[in-house]
């Protein structure tokens, strides 16, 4: 009897240490499970591209203005008139607004025209300008061209132009071409509704010749 008794006490200590040992692990294989299931989501996930979608992108470099100060405009076209109330109109290619001063505009590509009390017509170009709305005055800057038809071409690299009075100046060289001949001059002032042009420093004037009446040419 105590044989089988003690073979009895040691099967049921195998059982209850068996029991314990499956007891005590357990819970390592629950989290192994745990953690291969997470592991299985993470390699769908990732696969699903959820995880590109979760990473902080880099940041976009900001794009690069040429004036940041300015605001950018297509084109500009100013009409108006003067205080004789005679019409004048002018545009350009492109147009920045000043942004620190916005009664200032950049322009490029300029073209205008004016018209004089007689109804003659004196149109402008220049590479490039610079129009005050509030003062109503326009500066040309780069090959400046001024024509009076039927009376003159000047050419200078810039010049100031009153819109309100049409009153022309520049202190750069400039050349005027007359149908009598040529004057250059190292700057002029147009003023009277275009009728007196004076001429300022180191004025060289280069006229053309008329034949004179009974030379014997034909």
């Amino acid at each position: 009897m105590t044989s089988l008794h003690t073979s009895a006490r040691a099967s049921n200590a195998q059982t209850v240490s068996s029991a314990m040992a499956r007891y005590r692990l357990a819970p390592i294989i629950g989290w192994a499970a745990i953690a291969a299931g997470l592991a299985l989501l993470a390699s769908f996930l990732w696969q699903a591209g959820v995880f590109n979608a979760l990473v902080p992108k880099p940041p976009v470099a900001p794009t690069v203005v040429d004036n940041p100060q300015q605001g950018a405009a297509t084109t500009a076209n100013v009409t108006g008139f003067d205080k004789e109330n005679q019409p004048y109109v002018f545009s350009s290619e492109t147009a920045l607004q000043d942004k620190t001063e916005p009664h200032k505009v950049h322009l490029t590509g300029v073209s205008g025209r004016f018209q004089r009390n007689s109804g003659e017509v004196i149109t402008l170009a220049s590479d490039g300008g610079l129009y005050d709305t509030d003062a109503k005055t326009l500066d040309l800057e780069g090959k400046v061209h001024i024509v009076s038809e039927g009376r003159f071409m000047a050419d200078m690299d810039r010049a100031h132009v009153d819109t309100t009075t049409k009153k022309m100046t520049s202190d750069t060289p400039v050349t005027v071409v007359f149908g009598s001949g040529t004057i250059n001059a190292n700057g002029l002032e147009i003023t009277d509704d275009g009728k007196v042009i004076l001429f300022k420093d180191r004025v060289r004037a280069k006229f053309i010749s008329q034949a004179s009446e009974g030379d014997g040419k034909p």
